[in-house]
This record gives C-alpha cells, sequence and structure tokens, in this order.
C-alpha cells in the first residue's frame, strides 16, 4: 500500500508499506520543503496571470501527488512545500493559450522562466480545385511537427457545409493544418505561427482513378495466387491478422480478394502506404509509399517457431508464450496480429505455426495480476522455414 503525506511549509514523503494484521503504526519525519519559484511570461517577455502550473512527477514518483497553482498579476508562482533534491516535471495550462508540458525544475530557491505561447484558432473553407464547389465532408487535423504521426487524428474537426475549424493548443512546431475528403488528395498548410492569417481557403484536389492501387498477387511458385486476401494499410485504417485471414469489420472496403487471376484493385486513397496479403500459399508485406503503377506481390511461405523456456525465464511466473510484430508500430495504419497465446509444456517446450516472414518478438505472459511481460525475444523466421 502506497501513499504520500504533505503538510504546509513541508515537503512531501512517499511511503511504500506492506499490510499485515499487527503490523505497527508507521512514522512519518517530514522535512522541511524546499522553494520553487517560477515566473510566467509570454513570448514577448510579458507576465501572463492567472496560469495553472502543475505538477506531473517528482523524482521517481508519478501521479502520487497532486499539486497546482496560479500566478499572481505579475507571473509569479511561488510554492515553499515543494520536493527537494529531485526533478519536477511540471505543466503549464490556461484557458486561450497552448498547453506546456515537460517542464522540468528543481526546488532551489532560483525563479525559473516559462514561456507559453497563446493558442491559434485556424478556421477554413474546402473547395474542389476543378469545380470550385464546396467539399461538404471534409476533415481537418492540426499537426506538430515534421514526422509521419504529426498528426492529431484522434479528435478531427468535421464539417457537412465545407468549412472547418481547427485549434492549435500544443507548443510542438511546426504547427500545419491537414485537410483530407475521400475522393481527393490530402492538403498540407505551409507552417503556421501565432500571427498568421486565421483564416484558409484550401482547395482539394480530385483523386486520379489512375492512381488507385492494383497489381498482381502471385504463390511462391509464381502462379496467380486467386482468393488470397489483401489488406490496404492506411494513416486511417489498421489492420489485424488471425492466423491466414484479416479480421474484417464490417463493410471494410480496404480488406479484398485476389480475383481469379492474382489480380486485385484498391478505391484511390491518398493516405495509403502499405499492402499486406495473407493466405493458404504464405505471407508478403510491401511499403507502396514511393511506388506509382501497379505492384507485384510474391508471397512467401509461413515459417514455424519451435522453443523452450529454459529454467531461468521459469524462475519468473509464465503462463504463455505471446508472439507479436515490430511492423509500423511507429505510424498511424498499424498491422498487427491475432495468435494465441501457447502455453508451454512442463519441459518448457512451445511451438507456433503459420507465422510471418517478418520481424517478431516473443514475450512470457506471466497471467493476470503476477506482473508484466517479460523476456523479451526478437524473432525472424525465413520464408518456409522453422526457427528454434
Amino acid at each position: 500500500f502506497d501513499f504520500t503525506v504533505t503538510a504546509s511549509g513541508f515537503a512531501p514523503t512517499h511511503r511504500e508499506v506492506i499490510l499485515g494484521e499487527g503490523a505497527p503504526p508507521e512514522e512519518i519525519r517530514l522535512k522541511p520543503g524546499a522553494t520553487l519559484r517560477i515566473r510566467v511570461v509570454d513570448e514577448k517577455g510579458d507576465a501572463v496571470p492567472d496560469a495553472t502550473i502543475g505538477l506531473e512527477q517528482w523524482g521517481e514518483q508519478r501521479h502520487t501527488l497532486k499539486w497546482a497553482g496560479e500566478t499572481d498579476a505579475e507571473g509569479n508562482l511561488i510554492w515553499d512545500s515543494a520536493p527537494d533534491g529531485v526533478d519536477l516535471d511540471l505543466y503549464a495550462r490556461k484557458s486561450g493559450w497552448c498547453y506546456t508540458r515537460d517542464l522540468k525544475l528543481q526546488a532551489d530557491g532560483l525563479e525559473h522562466t516559462v514561456v507559453m505561447r497563446p493558442a491559434l484558432t485556424v478556421t477554413g473553407r474546402v473547395i474542389d480545385a476543378d469545380s470550385g464547389e464546396p467539399v461538404l465532408k471534409a476533415k481537418a487535423f492540426p499537426g506538430y511537427g515534421t514526422e509521419e504521426h504529426c498528426w492529431e487524428r484522434l479528435d478531427p474537426r468535421r464539417a457537412d457545409d465545407g468549412t472547418f475549424k481547427v485549434v492549435f493548443s500544443e507548443k510542438r512546431n511546426p504547427w500545419r493544418v491537414r485537410v483530407e475528403a475521400e475522393g481527393y488528395a490530402p492538403f498540407v498548410s505551409e507552417e503556421l505561427t501565432p500571427d498568421s492569417a486565421d483564416k484558409l481557403e484550401v482547395q482539394l484536389k480530385p483523386l486520379d482513378s489512375a492512381t488507385a492501387v492494383s497489381g498482381l498477387v502471385l504463390r511462391p511458385d509464381g502462379q496467380p495466387a486467386a482468393g488470397t486476401e489483401l489488406a490496404l494499410l492506411t494513416l486511417e485504417h489498421n489492420v489485424v491478422l488471425n492466423s491466414t485471414r484479416f479480421v474484417r469489420r464490417a463493410e471494410d472496403r480496404l480488406i479484398i480478394a485476389a480475383d481469379a487471376s492474382g489480380r486485385f484493385l484498391f478505391p484511390p486513397d491518398g493516405m495509403a502506404h502499405t499492402i499486406v496479403a495473407a493466405g493458404d500459399s504464405g505471407f508478403a508485406l510491401m511499403n507502396i509509399r514511393a511506388i506509382s503503377g501497379p505492384v507485384t506481390l510474391r508471397l512467401q511461405a509461413w515459417g514455424r517457431i519451435e522453443g523452450v523456456v529454459g529454467a531461468s525465464a521459469r524462475e519468473q511466473p509464465v503462463e504463455s508464450v505471446v508472439l507479436d510484430g515490430t511492423i509500423n508500430h511507429d505510424i498511424p495504419g498499424r498491422f498487427g496480429f491475432n495468435y494465441p497465446g501457447v502455453a508451454p509444456g512442463d519441459d518448457g517446450q512451445f511451438a507456433f505455426e503459420r507465422v510471418p516472414p517478418i520481424p517478431m518478438v516473443l514475450w512470457l505472459n506471466p497471467g493476470v495480476g503476477k506482473g508484466y511481460f517479460h523476456h523479451h525475444t526478437p524473432v525472424e523466421v525465413p520464408p518456409g522455414a522453422t526457427v528454434r
């Protein structure tokens, strides 16, 4: 049982104890508190009053102490009951301003300056670049940074009348707007600043049917792989493989089957980045971001894993061995697996059938309530081979 003790003027103390019948009372000796001094200003150096500063973590303790305070009219805040000698992970927030994270300070009595930035609200209108008519069902996302996963897709700003509104409330640079609509190539704005114009007119270009993702899938022997399932991964479409078939959602038009000649055709999608194919004959995965025109996928035979959970590993609880993949974990449009865990025998032996020939990882699952997965073990199976 863990708990935290606080008192005005004293540093907080965190304690973990083992509860048991007849346990003696815990004696907590508090030390004098350290002083944290903060001044919050904007990017011009002017004071930001009524900003909330809050604690996320102190030292190794996260979310074990709730503390927050507000700056005065001069942007100052003093906390005289702070932990001493440890890093404090703080945040700053205020309505109409960007949420400022990962402020790592120490309560050393010195004044620390925190710079906040006003939030930016951008509105816009979306039209068809050819016809000039409004694009009625568009989605707009704020973007922070330049990586593929920089777009905040969990909270799209949708509108049915061809307009949108996006609020930038994080400090990470650069700020950009991304606008998407079915049947159109996506639009990405230039870098925005707090002084940027707050209105955008976005012209979306219709996707050319020639940009549709198409191609041919072959068996390992080079013959057409009729009936093989194919899935298209996009920035908004994940897939999960269950044995040799994909887990389908209702009316999922991005999971299809190759025809009798092994050919396939997906609708145009400006967010597509990967094709995955799976069937009785084997497995294939291809990144298509840098490819234009039809593609050819050649299935590779499924592999097999045989293994033994060693005696030293079994010193920790082991309920089952779990197999997972390491592909596309860092971008939207993840390729996942639905392999049931395999319980090792009394001698520790286990096996996995129909394993795709891509980087995978084995874990030992201790069971519910018995701790975390352990003994991370990378493994890659050559096509048609057994790895032991």
